[in-house]
């Protein structure tokens, strides 16, 4: 599990994230990503942080931020632009870890044969 301590100084506390990200975790964040640029969300960071939360908030594994409860759900999210700009930073930075490859290790596809 990886372990991050929340930055916000109304918000102590941490949260704990699985060490990756998985394929349905994956689709739901980029679905959400997607929707990030429909009309009335951008530029907005109230609507924009409502539309990420959505699964932001699945994809952290245990709450531990002090005065908030340990299963959080959209309805229970506080209204704190500071707590979910980290929360999405948070998971923006699984995402980024999770996919991050070393040329090195990315498997080459066997080279055509030119033999005829």
């Amino acid at each position: 599990m990886i372990k991050k301590e929340s930055p916000v100084k109304r918000w102590p506390g941490y949260v704990l994230l699985a060490d990756y990200m998985s394929y349905p975790q994956l689709i739901s964040w980029k679905n959400d990503l997607e929707r990030i640029n429909e009309p009335g969300v951008a530029g907005d960071n109230t609507r924009l942080f409502g539309v990420m939360l959505n699964s932001a908030i699945e994809i952290v594994a245990e709450w531990h931020i002090d005065g908030l409860p340990e299963k959080m759900t959209l309805n229970t999210f506080p209204a704190s632009n500071g707590l979910a700009a980290w929360i999405t930073n948070v998971v923006t930075e699984l995402y980024q870890e999770t996919n991050r490859e070393i040329e090195s290790e990315i498997p080459k596809s066997p080279e055509p044969s030119t033999d005829t």
